[in-house]
């Protein structure tokens, strides 16, 4: 009756249903995702006898080079909680008073209301090292299958405005380079990780962040975080930490090409015609 009452078109009402409908699918959609990934990093081996033949299992399954590394998951469970008290220190005596420091005026105060990493430590789905075959003798490569299916909750505030984040999901390939080997303590010149492809990342938006979560924008969202992530650590944009004083950042970080790759494309068939093209023919 009101709608009618101050003329509104119907058509907004169904153009409201339909994005309501929408954002309802997707979030339940993701809940599903999310609780059968969460069980892989509560449980891995009763989710890989539930689940024989599902996309998500570890790599160590699918290929004899890849060890488990359950000892290991285990030392990460044991110092979860005084890890997450070492990062709420950061947050809240590093992270927010560097934010309020470059933030105009208007938007300041910056507060970590809440800083819970949650329960549910990350897991390793598994570890290649990599043999002197195929890497320098004065290096170490490893690829790391990280998990992380938190629980987490943090809630921030931007002068009047309050939101959070709740729900973290993390999982991809992570590269760790040891090089170059020194005869001294720690064994290591450096150290430098990266992710070999796009990790897939998702979370959940709370308070006035729930406005990011509607269709469309989500995916928006979604992507500017990749391409933040990307820019940052996939290769080949990488992290370097020295461990000794005589090594080189900048070759770390900038390695020199391994050698040079020349392509010459002979013949094709059967191409799809991908370009726009007003006159003139398309290449097929």
């Amino acid at each position: 009756w009101g709608l009618g009452y101050y003329r509104f078109s119907p058509s907004w009402v169904a153009l409201g249903a339909v994005g309501y409908l929408t954002y309802t699918r997707m979030r339940q959609k993701r809940a599903l995702i999310s609780g059968a990934l969460k069980a892989i990093g509560l449980n891995e081996k009763q989710s890989i006898l539930d689940n024989i033949g599902a996309h998500e299992l570890p790599t160590w399954v699918y290929f004899p080079d890849v060890e488990r590394a359950e000892w290991l998951n285990k030392v990460i469970h044991r110092m979860w909680p005084f890890i997450t008290d070492y990062v709420n220190d950061i947050l809240l005596k590093t992270v927010q008073p560097t934010v309020n420091g470059c933030l105009p005026a208007s938007l300041q105060p910056f507060t970590f209301q809440r800083t819970d990493l949650g329960d549910t430590p990350p897991r390793i789905g598994g570890v290649k090292v990599y043999t002197e075959e195929s890497i320098r003798r004065d290096e170490i490569v490893m690829d790391v299958d990280v998990m992380f299916y938190s629980d987490a909750r943090i809630k921030v505030s931007v002068g009047k405005i309050i939101a959070g984040v709740k729900d973290f999901e993390l999982r991809g390939t992570l590269r760790v380079l040891m090089k170059p080997l020194v005869p001294k303590i720690p064994f290591a010149g450096a150290v430098t990780v990266c992710f070999l492809d796009n990790p897939y990342i998702n979370f959940i938006l709370t308070h006035a962040g729930n406005l990011l979560g509607l269709p469309g924008l989500q995916q928006t969202l979604n992507r500017t975080v990749q391409d933040a992530v990307s820019s940052l650590c996939v290769l080949p944009n990488r992290i370097s930490v020295s461990l000794v004083d005589d090594v080189s950042m900048a070759h770390l970080k900038f390695p020199s090409a391994q050698g040079v790759l020349r392509i010459q494309i002979v013949s094709a068939s059967d191409l799809v015609a991908s370009d726009i093209r007003i006159v003139g023919k398309k290449i097929i």
